[in-house]
């Protein structure tokens, strides 16, 4: 048969949809549909306190294996972000070489304004101009990295240990120590891109309701600032971090950012979500089936 995954915030109550079931990675849609009606009540106001809150662990895990086109896969997604990083030092240090004189000029005046007028309130404020972009934010790709954003399939390259019977016990020692390390590695290189692909999504509106939850956040914070002294917010959630363990000892530590960030579909779970048309199913059947009748 196949799968299927749906966010919650996508279901549309008391409405009848057929969908296109995927294959075990939901990657590429396989041949069947199912028909389903569902409806979800929930409470926007309780679902934002929650959302600042850890999410549900799962217990069961495979234990990360380290995969060549994995880690490419993510190497490939954090060199997109470091391009960017990358234009914008060279865009910084170009005004400071006067490469331009008027954008140097421009850009030394704004410097002085901005520092001379500057008050905490107006972090957030800047985070929120980002919300009013009429494009999404993106990031350069080169070309010649698109096959590294294929979908994984199950004939990913493995290091394995090989079955040589002369090879001594400290060689597989190593070999195993290093295929752990790069394990962690890559786990390391795909958490920090998806943290920063859910920061971009963020403003993308790719999820309106945690977008919305982002900018009344961010709202309130300028308040804050705006009318609290800033020693006494520090002091309050000092006070709050110094006594939750005392208020809850089965507390867990987490970070409300974090938290919240990881309700961000990332990339990779934006293509896990994709819905298929019946046509795309259609096509992708025929190719399977064009496929195996030229292996026979």
């Amino acid at each position: 048969m196949g799968k299927i995954a749906i966010p919650l915030l996508q279901i549309q109550n008391c409405e009848r949809k057929w969908y296109a079931l995927k294959d075990r990675k939901l990657r590429t849609p396989v041949k069947g549909q199912i028909l389903l009606e569902m409806d979800i009540i929930w409470n926007p106001i309780r679902a934002a306190i929650r959302t600042f809150t850890p999410r549900e662990l799962k217990y069961m895990q495979i234990d990360p294996k380290f995969k060549r086109r994995i880690f490419m896969n993510s190497y490939a997604r954090l060199r997109g972000f470091l391009l960017v990083l990358v234009q914008i030092r060279d865009y910084v240090q170009s005004c400071f070489d006067w490469d331009s004189p008027m954008r140097s000029i421009f850009a030394f005046l704004l410097f002085i304004i901005f520092v001379y007028f500057f008050h905490i309130h107006h972090i957030p404020i800047i985070i929120l101009l980002f919300f009013l972009r009429p494009h999404k934010i993106k990031y350069l790709e080169p070309n010649r990295n698109e096959n590294n954003n294929k979908p994984i399939s199950e004939s990913d390259e493995e290091i394995e240990m090989s079955g040589q019977s002369s090879s001594s016990s400290s060689i597989r020692e190593r070999f195993n120590t290093l295929q752990d390390t790069m394990a962690k590695v890559q786990d390391m290189m795909d958490f920090t891109a998806s943290l920063l692909e859910r920061i971009r999504n963020t403003f993308n509106f790719t999820q309106p309701y945690l977008s919305t939850l982002a900018i009344v956040t961010l709202s309130i914070v300028t308040i804050l600032l705006y009318f609290v002294p800033l020693r006494w917010i520090i002091m309050i959630w000092g006070i709050n971090k110094f006594t939750k363990k005392l208020r809850n000892p089965n507390l867990i530590p987490n970070n409300e950012l974090l938290d919240f960030l990881s309700r961000v579909p990332s990339n990779n779970e934006i293509r896990i979500y994709k819905e298929f048309t019946v046509q795309e199913v259609r096509d992708n059947v025929q190719i399977n089936n064009g496929g195996n009748k030229v292996n026979k």
